[in-house]
Formats: structure tokens, C-alpha cells, sequence
């Protein structure tokens, strides 16, 4: 019985299946006549559905004229009415041939309307009749096809943007920092219309505003004060903009960072987008906003890759290198410098009496401190100098292609210049002093070797009396 069932159904389903399958190769390509009829091949879609009443009269005047023609001159036809009823046939199926038939192709029955004869109402009436029937049964093969058409072009567009977005993902996920992601936006934004389009994004700074342009494709012009103000207005408001300059559409998106689509994000940069004309995206309008959502998503996480990364290297109170970091860009810069033949030297900086000064003026005025010397570490006028935090209120200073005279040199004004400023502007008759301990790496020694000589030399400097240098023998 069930074997029976299915030997039932096996036609409707194969038959189905084979519709499906046509359906599939006409969308992906594979089928080169489309069921929309020749005409179609060569006439955009627009243009067959503004053109297509049209096209139908002319072609029904024209089969009128020819037959016409023909019956005057060499007698084919000796009846009106039954030259009216083949002209009627004939202009009814050539919609439906060509023209892929519409109700509002029956306007091109109007031409018939001349050769009717008025003394038979009867044929009038025939073709009253006809034009009914006709209307009914492309009515009810457009039932039939449209859910189908429809299908197709959802999966058309489907099949469209699954390529670009499948691209763009494989791009974001090898991208390292946020400029990398911008670019990709940028490029993958232009490809989609294969020219006459070109975009930038637009990111803070150091998390700061204005925005500034990181990355672009295509000729874009010189930006203008309308163009920061657009710029500005997305990015306090979080809403896309459009303006229209001569000759330009440009449009502002914004790029948010929505993990899910229960929380509404932070805005985190601006796509702006010129367009050389209104349509030249057509109905790829949702891929852009898709592109924007994914550029989003990928510089949100860029930004924390890059702050977790930070807090692992750097010191989260200075922002100078944590001793990890200093010890691994120590010992390639001491290795480096063994190998090419060269000086270098490590300076050992450490704080005299910052407990006392945590305990009397409290930890906040300590914190400022450490600032102010961190601030005056990066101000060294040392080319290629390498500062960090090693613990505590202890600080390291890598100097390559350095002598320990010049090592000595540079010490002592660091030691003067932490003596003599302000660390605090509530307490600034507060001063801090340090002890300075210098030594130049010998060609056997790393890194952390050359950093335990110029602690002992810094201790030594805090045994004589602290604010003052030793260097290491």
C-alpha cells in the first residue's frame, strides 16, 4: 500500500524536483533562455515593464497593417469578421509569446477596433469574449508563476550576496588591527558596483574625536566643511545621512558595534560612500548596510584585541612596557646588538622615599609621581631608547648603540630633571628624588644579566645617600 502511494506521488515530485532544478541553473547561470521570453535577453527588467504596453500596440498595428496590406492587395482574406478574429488570435498570443503577458498587454487589442464592422455587433461581442478569456488565463498562469518568480529572485539575490559577505568574513578574520578591517570595508564597498563608486571610513583617533580617514578606495574628492559637519552629525547621532553635491550622491553610514541584536552598540566609525548616480547600487542597498554591520562588529573586537593586548605588554598606571614585555625586547635588542658588534647599556631608576610619600600625601599623589617620571622617561633624548616598568617604583632604561659614559651622561639629567619637577600641582612644593644605577652590557652577558649589575649599582647609590648615580664596575 505504501509502495502503491508512493508510485503515486512519483511523478508530482520528480516533476517538482525537475521545475526546482531549472529554476537553480537559470539563477546561477547555467541556463541561458529565461521563461521571461527573448525579448527579455535583450531588454533590461526596468525597461520591459515601462515599455511593455507600448511594444504590445506597436506590434498589434503593425500585424493589423501587414494583414491588412495583404487582404487589400491580394484578396487572402474575403471576410472582416474573420480577418478580425485571426488578427485577434494572433495579437492575444503574441504577448504571451513574447512579451511575457501582463493584463495591461490587452491594450494592444485596441488596434483590432478598426477593422470591426459596425453593422455585426456580434463580432464585437466576440471580441469582448475573447479579450476576457485571454485576460483570465494569463491571470491564472500568473498566479501560478509569480510565487515561483518570486522564490527566484530571493534566491537570485541571496546567491548574490552569500559571495561578498562570505569574502568579507574570510578577510575580517585575518585582519590584526583596525585600520586592516577599514581598508577591507572600504574596497569590499566598491567592488560592488565594478566602478563608480568610491568610500572611506572614517575612525577615531587614539579613541578620540574627530574622526579621521584611515582608509579609502577609489577617487574621492578633497573633503569640505559640509563633509566634516555630515561626518560629525553621524557620529554624535548614530543615523545614516544622504546629501547631494554636483554630480555626487554621498551617502553617511554608520558602522556600529552590535554583538547581538538585543543590545543597540557604540558607534565606532563612519562609512561614507560617493556615488556617481542614485541608481548605480540598485538593489544592492542592504549589502552596504550589511558590509557597515560587519565592519562594525570586526573594528569593536579590533579595539579589544588591541586594549587586552596593551594591558598584557604595557603598565596599566604608566603606559611604559611591564617588565615581561621589557625583558623579551631586552634581550632581542642585547642579542641584536652582540651580533652587529655594538654598545648598549641599562639604566636602573628607582624611587627614593615613594612609600612615605604614598603614606603622608596619600596614593593618588604617589600615582602622580610615577606619571611625571614615566612622562619624563619618554621624553629622552635618546634615539631609540626602550623604558619600562620593572615593580613597584622601579623603572629600566634600555639605550642601544650606547658607551657607559654616555650612559653615565644621560642618567645624570634624567636624576636632575626627576629632582627638580613637580610632580603634583595640589602639593607642588613636593619633590621626589631617585637613585640612578647605570651599566653597559658586556659581549657574554643578556639582558637581565647587564639589569641585575645596574641594580646592585642602583642600591649602592641608595646606600651612600640616595639622589645620586653609581655605575657598575
Amino acid at each position: 500500500m505504501t509502495r502503491a502511494v508512493c508510485m503515486s506521488q512519483g511523478p508530482h515530485i520528480s516533476h517538482r524536483r525537475r521545475s526546482l532544478d531549472r529554476m537553480l541553473r537559470r539563477v546561477v547561470g547555467e541556463e541561458s533562455r529565461p521563461s521571461a521570453g527573448r525579448l527579455a535577453l535583450h531588454v533590461p527588467p526596468s525597461a520591459l515593464v515601462a515599455w511593455r504596453p507600448t511594444l504590445t500596440v506597436v506590434a498589434g498595428c503593425a500585424v493589423v497593417g501587414i494583414v491588412l496590406w495583404l487582404h487589400l492587395r491580394y484578396g487572402l482574406l474575403l471576410s472582416k469578421t474573420g480577418l478580425a478574429a485571426g488578427l485577434l488570435l494572433l495579437v492575444s498570443l503574441l504577448p504571451l509569446c513574447w512579451l511575457e503577458y501582463r493584463l495591461r498587454c490587452l491594450v494592444g487589442l485596441l488596434p483590432l477596433a478598426a477593422l470591426v464592422v459596425v453593422d455585426q455587433p456580434w463580432s464585437v461581442v466576440m471580441i469582448v469574449i475573447v479579450s476576457f478569456l485571454a485576460a483570465w488565463l494569463a491571470r491564472r498562469r500568473s498566479i501560478r508563476t509569480e510565487p515561483a518568480m518570486m522564490r527566484q529572485r530571493h534566491l537570485a539575490h541571496h546567491l548574490q550576496r552569500y559571495p561578498l559577505l562570505h569574502k568579507t568574513c574570510l578577510q575580517l578574520a585575518t585582519a590584526r588591527d583596525a585600520d586592516q578591517v577599514a581598508a577591507i570595508i572600504a574596497d569590499q564597498v566598491v567592488a560592488l558596483a565594478d566602478g563608480g563608486l568610491a568610500a572611506a571610513v572614517h575612525l577615531p583617533l587614539r579613541q578620540q574625536r574627530p574622526l579621521q580617514c584611515r582608509a579609502r578606495a577609489g577617487i574621492l574628492p578633497q573633503p569640505d566643511a559640509n563633509s566634516q559637519q555630515s561626518i560629525a552629525f553621524v557620529s554624535e547621532q548614530g543615523r545614516p545621512l544622504q546629501r547631494r553635491t554636483t554630480g555626487r550622491l554621498i551617502r553617511y553610514v554608520p558602522m556600529i558595534d552590535q554583538r547581538s541584536s538585543g543590545t543597540s552598540g557604540d558607534l565606532v566609525a563612519v562609512l561614507e560612500i560617493h556615488q556617481l548616480s542614485a541608481g548605480l547600487l540598485g538593489n544592492r542597498d542592504d549589502l552596504v548596510e550589511a558590509l557597515a554591520r560587519m565592519g562594525g562588529i570586526a573594528l569593536g573586537t579590533a579595539d579589544l584585541v588591541a586594549q587586552t593586548r596593551s594591558l598584557a605588554l604595557r603598565d596599566s598606571l604608566t603606559g611604559l612596557f611591564g617588565q615581561h614585555e621589557m625583558r623579551q625586547r631586552g634581550e632581542e635588542l642585547v642579542a641584536q646588538a652582540r651580533r652587529q658588534g655594538q654598545r648598549c647599556a641599562v639604566i636602573m631608576c628607582d624611587l627614593d622615599h615613594l612609600k612615605m610619600i604614598n603614606d603622608r600625601y596619600g596614593h593618588s599623589t604617589g600615582d602622580q609621581a610615577l606619571l611625571a617620571v614615566a612622562h619624563q622617561l619618554r621624553q629622552m633624548d635618546w634615539p631609540q631608547a626602550r623604558a619600562g616598568r620593572w615593580g613597584g617604583e622601579e623603572f629600566v632604561v634600555l639605550l642601544p648603540q650606547c658607551s657607559c659614559s654616555q650612559a653615565e651622561q644621560v642618567a645624570e639629567a634624567l636624576r636632575e630633571t626627576i629632582a627638580t619637577m613637580v610632580c603634583d600641582e595640589h602639593h607642588p612644593q613636593l619633590r621626589i628624588t631617585a637613585s640612578v644605577g647605570v651599566a653597559e652590557a658586556r659581549p657574554s652577558e643578556g639582558f637581565i644579566d647587564v639589569v641585575a649589575r645596574a641594580d646592585a649599582a642602583c642600591y649602592q647609590a641608595k646606600s651612600a645617600g640616595r639622589n645620586c648615580l653609581r655605575v657598575a664596575s
